[in-house]
């Protein structure tokens, strides 16, 4: 009755098919006594908010607590969130004006009681036995677990889905055999590309340590977040389950990128400034940080709306002009792989023969708008 209170058909066949059991003894828990934090900001999100909080209100996992940031909304979201905590006291309502999902995120952290926190979106849904499963790992492990990694599914209004594995974001070695799960020790590891926060579990004393919060007032700001909680968690444990639905629709904000697409320059200048801080040998992470913004600069040109994209186009070249100064040029092109082709289109190719020759990649957020564009 819960799974059909809280997912569609999609979701729980694609759960019922891919993971485990829905309480499989592989994931026993010994008692309850971690408690898990679950962060939601929430804005005008009255059409899919009540199947994100029936996912929530109906964990195998009793002892969590549910922060719900109302961060101004205007449409039915307030009223919605009242009612799931009138009914459950593990839902806790906080109120504010409109500042952002970053403000959202933050104020519920100044909240959060619990050992360990997870991010959800209020468009979002997670699998039912997602805490018990993490709570499992953690006690099961024989060394702290700082993080806890995840697989996810983006599914489409339309009833399309899209797994979203995160080994494909990591090389083979980095782990081992990935599907029996396991323990990494990340101390001298950095992984730009990892940028996801909603597939992760972060200790609590993790982030309260390190001063690790969200940058208010621009987009893009689970980027600089993600990697930070990387650079310093030193246990991060990698499941192969699918435990959190990413909804995919056109009013997500990667949809409707226009000129807060310029806001990536910033995270660009944040997370250059913090691998110059916190990692001892910049050298060996530059090569890595150029390739991180190739990409994300890419995937924001062939995502964003036209209008803005030939000034943001120039505003990339003179980055990667600036980054590649101070580089072994020929020691790049003879390793950087596929981003070196990637560099070269952004360097030489008009926008128009870009978004051309790049719109049918699978990882480019499509609208109708923007696929109206490439047509013109």
């Amino acid at each position: 009755e819960a799974r059909k209170t809280a997912y569609t058909l999609y979701e729980v066949v694609y759960e019922w098919e891919n993971d485990d059991p829905f309480v499989p003894l592989s994931y026993s828990i010994e008692d309850e006594k971690i408690k898990i934090s679950v962060v939601v900001p929430v804005y005008n999100a009255q059409n899919h908010l009540s199947q994100c909080l029936d996912s929530l209100k109906y964990q195998t996992y009793r002892n969590i607590e549910i922060i719900c940031v109302n961060d101004g909304s205007t449409d039915d979201s307030a009223a919605i969130l009242q009612k799931y905590a009138t009914e459950d006291a593990r839902f806790k309502i906080v109120t504010q004006e409109n500042k952002g999902v970053s403000a959202a995120r933050n104020e519920a952290l100044r909240h959060v009681t619990g050992d360990y926190v997870s991010m959800v979106d209020a468009d979002d849904c997670v699998s039912l036995a997602l805490y018990q499963k993490i709570v499992s790992i953690i006690q099961q492990a024989k060394q702290p677990i700082d993080m806890v990694q995840f697989n996810g599914l983006r599914f489409y209004d339309s009833g399309c889905v899209n797994p979203l594995l995160i080994y494909f974001l990591y090389k083979d070695t980095d782990w081992g055999d990935f599907y029996a799960g396991h323990i990494k020790d990340f101390t001298t590891y950095y992984n730009l590309g990892d940028d996801l926060i909603w597939n992760k579990i972060y200790r609590t004393e993790l982030l309260q340590k390190n001063n690790i919060n969200f940058i208010e007032g621009v987009i893009f700001e689970d980027r600089a977040f993600a990697l930070e909680t990387h650079i310093k968690a030193r246990g991060i444990y990698f499941a192969e389950n699918y435990m959190y639905f990413y909804r995919q629709h056109g009013s997500s904000l990667t949809h409707q990128l226009g000129e807060n697409v310029f806001d990536l320059f910033k995270i660009f200048d944040h997370i250059e400034n913090l691998l110059k801080r916190e990692v001892d040998d910049y050298e060996k992470v530059k090569y890595l940080f150029l390739e991180f913004v190739i990409v994300e600069s890419f995937v924001m040109l062939l995502s964003g709306k036209r209008k803005f994209q030939e000034l943001f186009l120039q505003r990339v070249r003179a980055r990667l002009n600036d980054l590649i100064k101070h580089l072994d040029v020929e020691y790049y092109r003879r390793h950087g792989g596929i981003y070196v082709n990637i560099y070269d289109d952004l360097m030489n190719m008009r926008l128009d023969l870009i978004r051309e020759k790049y719109k049918n990649e699978l990882f480019i957020h499509k609208t109708e708008d923007s696929e109206n564009e490439v047509q013109e």
